[in-house]
């Protein structure tokens, strides 16, 4: 399927996205044995707020070449790094 879509020149009022914006979505249940709890659950909805943390840290080394691998990321534990 082939669509087009043309930017327009002036994006300040297009807001923030919602719920209505979302296209259909298709839910599976998967069963498994290896989730927690008297029911296996497993958190596969969940949102993937771990991301950030490591792509801010392959920016802070490709910026300044001290790789940090532990969370917080730090002025403190990039110096380190940096000194080292």
């Amino acid at each position: 399927m082939e669509e087009s879509f043309q930017r327009p020149a002036d994006t300040g009022g297009w807001g923030a996205g919602a719920s209505p914006d979302i296209p259909p979505l298709e839910i599976k249940i998967l069963q498994s044995q290896e989730g927690h709890g008297p029911c296996n659950v497993r958190g596969v909805g969940d949102s993937p707020i771990s991301l950030p943390g490591p792509a801010i840290a392959n920016a802070v080394e490709h910026a300044v070449g001290a790789r940090v691998r532990e969370l917080p990321l730090t002025a403190e534990r990039v110096r380190c790094e940096l000194l080292k």
